[in-house]
């Protein structure tokens, strides 16, 4: 994922980021620079609520975008799995 910086040196948090760490407009952030390894990391300094899907919900979204996708139910189960590792994640690396 890439953002651009305005003049005024602002980034847009893109819309997965925010999405997986239950950002909204008003929250918290805290930026780690990470001189060592030239990494920077974003934490929400208040824990979100992270509501569980029922693994009925979680196949039902998985049918539909595998559907809206023309994928192979199993290519798309692959497709969200890796998704679900790199989210697992608490905080977010980007580099410099």
């Amino acid at each position: 994922m890439q953002t651009a910086l305005t003049t005024k040196g602002q980034a847009t948090i893109p819309v997965k980021v925010r999405t997986f760490m239950h950002l909204k407009p008003g929250d918290k952030v805290e930026w780690e620079i990470h001189y060592d390894t030239d990494t920077v990391t974003l934490a929400a300094l208040q824990k979100p609520k992270r509501q569980k899907e029922t693994w009925e919900k979680q196949l039902e979204r998985i049918q539909k975008s595998a559907k809206h996708n023309n994928e192979s139910l199993v290519e798309s189960l692959l497709k969200d799995r890796r998704e679900d590792l790199k989210m697992e994640s608490k905080k977010l690396k980007i580099k410099l």
